[in-house]
């Protein structure tokens, strides 16, 4: 998932969520008033917010690729579970050579937190937009965290890999979920496409996606 992981139509691209979409503004701590947190209790200015991370799904973040760990911490700092993946890259400065933790999702935050608290998010520096699909954030699953923790523990080397033209694909988001199909390009080069080949007929049919909607299917 890239853009913010749309209007319902085909090819109409993600959008972000906003703080004036719905619902009322959440006040962080620190201004003066209360702040209501998902329950509805009120909690003091100084007093820090209880979250309950274990009903919530990671949601994903679109950060400054520059300041992603000073995001990273403040939403620890504000009491959210986050999570920014790292990899391990030998890189060579002048004279000498220095392994540097490189995030590895350039530009992504993972997140736990409320909906209804996406306001007090979105305010956090660095923070750009929250992923989303059909005006609901995009969702990462526990066991999709699981797995990249995993990879990253295992000591072997650990890239991102974006997807390619000609791979086989399934749709995870937008009118045609559930769909398998080739990713391709679509009717110029900066428009990705879903096509499905009829081989009895030697034709196929192709519609313009978001890349985002997309995940790659093993061989």
């Amino acid at each position: 998932m890239t853009d913010e992981r749309i209007a319902g139509a085909p090819g109409v691209p993600p959008r972000a969520i906003g703080p004036s979409e719905g619902g009322s503004p959440c006040l962080s701590a620190g201004q003066g008033r209360p702040f209501a947190d998902a329950t509805g209790r009120q909690i003091g200015a100084d007093e820090p917010i209880v979250h309950n991370e274990l009903i919530q799904p990671w949601k994903v973040l679109l950060v400054n690729p520059r300041h992603a760990s000073i995001v990273s911490q403040d939403l620890e700092s504000k009491g959210y579970e986050r999570y920014l993946p790292t990899s391990k890259e030998l890189r060579k400065w002048h004279d000498r050579k220095v392994v540097l933790d490189i995030p590895l999702f350039r530009g992504y935050l993972f997140c736990k937190f409320d909906f209804e608290e996406r306001v007090r998010i979105l305010q956090t520096f660095g923070v750009v937009k929250i992923l989303s699909c059909l005006g609901a954030p995009a969702l990462v699953t526990e066991a999709e965290i699981d797995t990249i923790r995993a990879m990253l523990a295992s000591g072997l080397p650990c890239a991102s890999i974006p997807l390619v033209i000609g791979q086989k694909v399934e749709i995870i988001c937008g009118p045609l979920v559930g769909r398998i199909g080739i990713l391709s390009k679509f009717k110029g080069k900066d428009q990705w496409g879903l096509v499905v080949n009829i081989e009895m007929m030697g034709r196929s049919v192709g519609v313009p996606i978001n890349r985002e909607w997309a995940r790659p299917l093993s061989k």
